[in-house]
């Protein structure tokens, strides 16, 4: 995507900036929210255990300091005692006034981080974005319905000092701290909105650099810069008025003439002339992963058979510039000052597509497993929908009716 921003005073902190959405965000409860538009808004609106600098340094955020045990299992954060909660000055109409001033002086605590992590992995919830905490200790389990949120290993030992451990390291674990899923969530707040909590800025608690002052899901979200931030001097602009707009020429043209400030754009998009963009390119793998749990999909030859069948012609085209692969790496990945895959070689056996020989692989497996059929479940994203559709047909014209997927 690129990020295109139209030029503005020069610092910005009594002005407002308009920036296009291509819709109004389904949710901005951080826990349940997956798409693009919300996951802007809550990174404004509510800040977590640590933000990461434009150099890509994290920082603190909530968190004033933290330490990680030496073998990578332990995170213990210590939290900013003057943190507090925003809270939406309209809520008095449906609460009354005493609820409003306990909300709005409300100070953050461990417990409401403790509180968001057991909710992002409930099974109840359903987060699409769950995944990102299976690092800690029971995750996978609780949202698979094995076990109980309490579980969930994460703890305060007091107001201030937040306790999560892992099952095994993982290398960017501070870096999603500061990701939308984790942000805090206040249990008695939550509770008290019986359902609607995130659907409407009236149902919601900030804690970040802005608070929502209106939000209209036909046309506009409107939010300000927050005066009890504990950064709050640093906050630029003064507000932010988020409208909808998917029409990309639409789009263009307001940038250039200046009656639109900021968009995101697709990667192909014409950049519009007096503007700032920053551009991100995505350099990832995608690849088809076997549960090897699964009694067939243990079978190496099974595997073989499924691997020599696979057209990697039909993926080429589904992304820009894909390319095939034989690694997860990506080719954008260093070692020192080496190309990664020039430094280490490949790590993955050529497989060359041969349905003759992949037909006699999955005749070998068959025999080996005692069976005369197999059926597998393929999970694939959207993007991939027609590719790995046409892929499927491939493996079922090789396999016969020994085969059910």
């Amino acid at each position: 995507m690129i990020f295109s921003l139209a030029s503005c005073s020069d610092d910005g902190a009594g002005g407002t900036v308009s920036y296009a959405l291509d819709a109004s965000p389904s949710t901005l409860d951080p826990q349940y929210a997956g798409d693009t538009a919300a996951q802007i808004v809550i990174n404004n609106v509510f800040e977590g255990l640590v933000r990461v600098a434009d150099n890509g340094e994290i920082i603190p955020g909530v968190a004033e300091s933290w330490e990680v045990s030496p073998d990578g299992l332990t995170y213990t954060f210590r939290l900013r005692q003057d943190a507090k909660w925003k809270c939406p000055n309209v809520i008095k109409k449906e609460f009354g006034e005493e609820f409003y001033n306990r909300f709005d002086v409300e100070p953050i605590t461990a417990h409401d981080f403790v509180f968001s992590m057991q909710r992002a992995v409930s099974p109840e919830i359903n987060s699409p974005l769950a995944h990102r905490l299976f690092a800690i200790v029971n995750a996978t389990e609780i949202y698979s319905g094995r076990l109980g949120v309490e579980s969930l290993g994460v703890s305060a030992p007091d107001n201030h000092t937040l306790v999560v451990n892992l099952r095994e390291p993982c290398a960017d674990m501070l870096q999603r701290f500061s990701e939308g899923v984790f942000m805090p969530c206040n249990k008695d707040f939550y509770n008290a909105m019986g359902g609607r909590y995130g659907l409407t800025y009236k149902h919601i608690l900030c804690n970040g650099p802005f608070y929502i002052t209106g939000w209209d899901t036909e046309s506009q979200l409107i939010v300000r810069s927050n005066n009890e931030y504990v950064h709050a001097e640093k906050v630029v602009p003064a507000s932010v008025i988020f409208s909808y707009n998917s029409d990309i020429n639409e789009i263009v043209n307001k940038l250039e003439t200046q009656s639109l400030g900021a968009a995101l754009l697709p990667p192909d998009c014409a950049v519009p002339e007096g503007t700032v963009v920053a551009k991100e390119d995505e350099n990832s793998v995608f690849g088809f992963i076997f549960n090897c749990s699964d009694s067939a999909l243990g079978n190496a030859n099974i595997r073989k058979a499924l691997c020599t069948s696979i057209n990697r012609s039909l993926f080429e085209f589904e992304a820009i510039n894909g390319v095939p692969m034989t690694g997860f790496v990506p080719r954008s990945c260093t070692a020192g000052s080496l190309n990664y895959r020039a430094a280490v070689g490949s790590q993955t056996p050529e497989i060359v597509y041969d349905k003759e020989k992949a037909s006699a692989l999955w005749e070998t497996g068959l025999s080996e497993l005692g069976v005369s059929k197999i059926t597998l479940t393929v999970l694939c994203p959207e993007a991939l929908d027609s590719a790995v559709r046409r892929q499927l047909q491939i493996w079922q014209q090789v396999m016969g009716i020994s085969l059910a997927i």
